[in-house]
């Protein structure tokens, strides 16, 4: 998701709330008359969550800020400038990173602009950054943080206490090691009351200014094998008084100690032997946070701490010499500062088999999804999904996805008694765009999926309201069915077994009950049904489909996908396939650049025909105009934003312009007559109609085709 923006004209149509900048949320819904203009700066939610509106700094205090308009976000506590010539952005930059939560912008009668901070109620400036005020003696390794005597072997410090948790959130197969530590004789208490504002919750811990929570996640090497445990990172929470502060030590490669990282998100690779993968081996890549991307999960609206509460502690610890409930053991050592009255009902552990299924399975979403999908929580889905809601509050159960159905017959949120029209388990199973959770995890929960797969098939259909589709989406489901049972039959015909897989690949919900099957814990998919199904599920031209198989493929097999950050250097060294590079353009589906331009007449002539556009542009200035169109604009084909007497606003192409009339031809083709009397105002835009990442669902390789096929276009 993202947040955005806008630079106001008259008359325009920003989209919100059913689109943000290039992502749809209400995809159903009705649009207005008028095109949705793009913003004039967007961040995604890997930065910000909820910006505050700012002012544009006009003092002559701080003469390189004058004339930007300044403005930060709640959340994040990021502050940013940005300036417009009036035609277009010519600059958006990060000022400062700030534990602020800004809750608005002022300014005095110089043109000073001031920054309020909800936590504290005080006002703020800017001023230019001081090295020599920045603390030089923070720790930039774990051995010299205190918590441990020795980190070779990891051995804590005196005073460092380890905790357990009733639910840990899947982890891609990581273990965590959990611990906590105080200054001095300080002690925890209780929250009195709840200030989301600030991130306390009624009930929940309050820690002393100073108190760190931590937690070193390690991955064993050999599945199944502690011996061959190797520790990742250590992340650590750090209590300023204020607000909690998230930083990140990554572990060399000798396990003997870990290095501070800066605040840029990276990723490693670790090779696993596990008997389980194709080959015996798993190539594993771990996404080492940013500490923003940290901030954006313990997010003060709930409550910044999401293991170390009541609930999650409330459970027998083995200390060594000793196993005992942790609250317990916390006042009687004296940790706590009075023992609670009550002790909150434990969250339920859901590897549990001996617990009732629903609270199994509704704890594995409160651990793994409701840092999101919660009130709050910056999720688009109108659900709660917290343990402490009743189903029926949760909003879960025959609510239709505000997303998207990726092709189910008669979709929902969640399906009660069908798990494959269940949205919530389509995003579980598959990898790639839209999957769930989004941020945290690049693997798949194999028993997380079968539990929630379990529950939802479990449940009684008169849960939700009958809707349309449901009886034809119950044929459908009884015709899977035995399509899977035939599957299962040894002495199949080859012929036969790739009909039936054929025929269940044909449809969302049919892949998805085949995907399912394929390592069912208990009654999976004879191998070799199995292995044509991954084979064939693992290729499909259909993305809805191939993702959902791309977890069986080897890591070399899977699909490498752009993502947001693409480096033209590393594409450009990539040798392009020209013929590859013709099908992507003209077949493929997933793949938009047809839809706006033309190649031999084969397209729409939205955006300029691409015929010969090598003759003037070689391959980086081509790469270029697809990663930042808005960069350079032909003046042909800038867009403009014609707004008519009656109110309504055109944005596309300008086709022609005569004292008589002017023509715009919208971005999905469409030509628009106006007539010079109703015209308004004609406005050229300063963002390209092609919209930014069109390419980062691509791989590098496709890029690179695409690139060649276009670089041979003269």
């Amino acid at each position: 998701m993202w947040e955005m923006i806008y630079r106001v004209q008259k008359g325009a149509n920003y989209g919100w709330s059913i689109v943000e900048a290039s992502q749809s949320v209400h995809p159903e819904w009705d649009r207005g008359p008028t095109s949705i203009s793009p913003p004039t700066v967007a961040h995604s939610h890997t930065e910000s969550r909820s910006i505050t509106g700012g002012e544009v700094y006009t003092a002559s205090r701080l003469k390189e800020l004058r004339g930007a308009y300044i403005y930060g976000d709640y959340v994040t506590g990021k502050i940013w400038s940005a300036r417009h010539d009036g035609s277009r952005l010519t600059e958006s930059r990060e000022l400062v990173d700030t534990t602020l939560q800004i809750v608005c912008f002022g300014t005095d009668n110089t043109g000073e602009v001031y920054i309020v901070d909800y936590v504290s109620g005080g006002i703020h400036r800017l001023v230019p950054g001081n090295a020599k005020a920045v603390n030089r003696n923070f720790p930039r390794r774990l051995s010299q943080t205190g918590l441990f005597t020795s980190t070779s072997p990891q051995t804590l410090a005196p005073g460092v206490i380890r905790y357990s948790i009733g639910a840990s959130p899947w982890a891609d197969h990581a273990v965590a090691d959990r611990f906590f530590a105080l200054p001095g004789a300080t002690q925890l208490g209780f929250h009195k009351t709840s200030n989301i504002q600030i991130g306390n919750v009624a009930g929940g811990l309050a820690f002393p200014v100073d108190g760190v929570l931590a937690k070193t996640i390690s991955l064993d090497l050999v599945t199944g094998d502690p011996r061959s445990r190797r520790p990742v990172e250590t992340q650590l929470l750090h209590f300023n008084g204020q607000s909690w502060q998230a930083y990140n030590y990554i572990w060399n490669s000798d396990a003997t100690d870990a290095v501070l990282a800066e605040d840029v998100a990276s990723d490693s690779l670790f090779t696993v032997t596990d008997a389980s993968a194709p080959g015996g081996k798993r190539v594993q890549s771990w996404h080492h946070a940013s500490r923003t991307e940290c901030i954006l999960c313990h997010t003060t609206r709930g409550g910044s701490l999401y293991g170390f509460t009541p609930a999650q502690l409330n459970r027998d610890h083995d200390y060594g010499k000793v196993t005992d409930n942790q609250f317990r053991t916390l006042a009687h050592i004296g940790i706590l500062a009075a023992a609670p009255k009550a002790l909150p009902t434990p969250m339920p552990d859901p590897a549990d088999t001996t617990l009732p299924l629903e609270k199994r399975a509704r704890a594995y979403l409160h651990v793994n999804c409701g840092t999101c999908h919660r009130r709050g929580g910056g999720g688009t889905a109108a659900m709660d999904i917290r343990y402490e809601f009743s189903l029926k509050q949760s909003n879960l159960l025959g609510a239709r996805p505000t997303q998207g159905t990726f092709g189910m017959l008669a979709a929902r949120v969640m399906a009660p008694a069908a798990p494959y029209r269940s949205v919530l388990l389509y995003r579980m199973a598959k990898l790639g765009r839209g999957r769930m959770p989004h941020f945290g995890s690049q693997v798949v929960d194999r028993a997380g999926l079968q539990l929630v797969h379990d529950w939802i098939d479990s449940l009684d259909p008169s849960l939700a309201p009958a809707g349309t589709g449901d009886a034809a989406a119950l044929e459908l489901r009884k015709r899977h069915d035995s399509l899977l049972e035939s599957l299962k039959t040894p002495d199949l015909a080859s012929a036969k077994q790739q009909d039936a897989i054929d025929s269940l690949l044909s449809s969302a919900s049919g892949a998805l009950q085949l995907a399912v099957a394929v390592d069912h814990p208990a009654n999976p998919l004879p191998s070799p049904a199995a292995q044509r199904a991954v084979a064939t599920g693992g290729t499909h031209t259909d993305v809805r489909i191939r993702d959902l198989f791309e977890r069986f493929l080897p890591h070399d097999k899977r699909v490498k996908r752009l993502g947001t950050t693409v480096k033209p250097d590393q594409i450009l060294a990539i040798p392009g396939n020209v013929a590859a590079g013709r099908t992507l353009f003209l077949k493929a589906a997933g793949v938009q650049c047809r839809n706006c331009h033309r190649i031999a007449r084969q397209g729409k002539a939205v955006g300029p025909d691409l015929d010969t556009i090598a003759r003037k542009n070689d391959r980086r200035a081509i790469l270029e105009s697809i990663l930042t169109p808005s960069k350079k604009i032909d003046p042909k084909f800038r867009a403009y934003l014609v707004e008519t007497t009656q109110g309504r606003v055109h944005t596309g192409l300008l086709v022609s312009r005569t004292d008589k009339r002017v023509v715009i031809r919208e971005a999905n083709g469409k030509e628009t007559v106006v007539t010079a009397d109703d015209v308004e105002m004609i406005v050229a835009q300063p963002k390209s109609l092609m919209p930014e990442l069109l390419v980062k669902d691509m791989t590098s390789k496709q890029l690179a085709d695409l690139l060649a096929f276009l670089e041979s276009l003269k």
